[in-house]
Formats: C-alpha cells, structure tokens, sequence
C-alpha cells in the first residue's frame, strides 16, 4: 500500500519532468518501502466450524467465506464469480474484480480450475437463484446488475461472525466488549485472505506443495510454474479429496438458518 501511493507521485512528477513542464522532479531519489508485512495467522478448524454453525446476517458474505474456504479463492475472485463458471465437480477462476478496473484477469493473469465440492456447489446454485436480476449474472450480486456485491461485505461479515463466536452470552450487546474482540482480531492478523492461508496451510498437510501450487494460483517458484502451464486431471482429484477430507474433518453444517 505505501509502494503504491508512493508511484502516484513519483509517476506524475518523472513524466511532468520527461515533458519539460518542471525543472526538476521532486520525487526524484524517493526509494520503495522495503518492511516486513504483517504474519496473518489462520482460524482453526474448530474455529471454523463454529463460524459456519451461527447464523450470519449476509447470506452472500457467508456462501463468500465458505466458499473461500474451501478453494482459496481471493476476495475479488470470489464476486467476480458468475453462473457459468460453475461445473459440476469444478469451478471456474477466470476472472477478478475490483471497483477501479471492473472484471479483469485473476492475479498472474491465468485461469484456473479448482474442485467444487457438491455441498458448496449446492449453496452457490441457491445463492445465484436468490438474484433479484436473474439466475446468469454475478452470483455474489450487488446494488446494480453489472456489478457484484461490495468485496468489503465479505470481510465485514466475517468479522462480525469471528465476534459473535467469541463473545461470552451475556455480553452480546457489550460495544466495548465487540470492540476489543474486533481489535484483537486485527492484532492476531485474521482477515478475509486468512481464508487463503487456511487453504493452503490444510492442503499442504495432506498433499505435496506443486499440486497445492496448481489449485490456489500461486507462482512462487519455478516448479509451480511448470506445474501450472500442464495442468493434468490427476492433480484436481488429488486437490478434491484433500478438501473433501478437511471438510469432513470440520464437520460443517452449512444448512443453519439466515437471521431474521
């Protein structure tokens, strides 16, 4: 984030300087951010599953986390996502949004395919009828039909469920109380893309890095690389049978009742 406002001014003021309009460029020496980012950490299974067995308030943002959870999808790959991207077994990237940009190619600007269990194949499928535009645009719908929902109602959602789930019974109403958990959160490094992480983390005990590599996009070395440009039918049941089993293992009840 610091890198990006930093070439908001170093690009203008070096193309003012490069047309002659200034004399001199006044970010001219400015050098990149070079920190540590922040360690997200990753929710627990038990976590997780009594984060699916509450009800949420979005019924979108909760099929957006479960969904995350179970693909390593990115948050604006998850809106991005429309009807005829859902197969039968398998799920199609192939698209990312952002409210700059509009629908564009993934991160590394290459489609994937990732296992689509039939358990969350079946809660799209219910998402996407829930349109009040029609069953063939965004399945995670927004305000106007061309566009998804806001990415930051995902993340609000779970945050909000991470709360709820951690907040004794009789300090529900508690702001202060919500407010702290809230915080903690933040501290601990739990966010949306802690999904992602959560992913990875829980495929990579099961199955080996490459075929993990192949299903969340990730190119990170020269053997995933490889592995990503030949993609082999193999390699996604290794990917199904790994989520099936964490799936199984967190025991989800995903039929729990929207709140009023």
């Amino acid at each position: 984030t610091i890198n990006t406002i930093l070439n908001v001014g170093t690009v203008a003021f070096g193309w003012l300087k490069d047309r002659g309009d200034i004399s001199t460029n006044p970010a001219a020496g400015l050098r990149k951010f070079s920190g540590t980012s922040k360690k997200r950490d990753i929710l627990s299974q038990e976590e997780a599953k009594r984060l699916f067995s509450i009800p949420w308030d979005d019924e979108r943002s909760r099929v957006g986390n479960l969904l995350a959870m179970t693909t390593g999808l990115r948050a604006g790959e998850v809106v991005a996502l429309q009807a005829e991207d859902i197969k039968d077994d398998t799920l199609l990237v192939r698209h990312s949004w952002s409210f700059a940009d509009g629908l564009k190619s993934p991160k590394n600007g290459e489609e994937r395919v990732v296992p689509l269990l039939p358990q969350i194949r079946k809660e799209l499928l219910n998402l996407l009828e829930s349109n009040p535009y029609g069953s063939q645009g965004f399945i995670f719908y927004g305000v106007h039909p061309d566009k998804p929902m806001n990415i930051d109602a995902l993340s609000r959602g779970l945050t909000k469920a991470y709360i709820d789930i951690s907040i004794s019974s009789d300090k529900q109403d508690d702001t202060k109380e919500r407010e702290n958990i809230r915080k903690a959160m933040i501290k601990r490094g739990i966010c949306f893309h802690s999904w992602r992480h959560f992913y990875t983390a829980n495929l990579a005990d099961r199955i080996e890095m490459r075929t993990v590599q192949l299903a969340t996009g990730h190119k990170t070395t020269s053997v995933a690389e490889h592995y990503a440009n030949h993609k082999q039918a193999s390699h996604l049941d290794l990917v199904s049978k790994a989520v099936a089993d964490l799936y199984e293992q967190i025991n989800l009840d995903t039929t729990v009742v929207p709140a009023s």
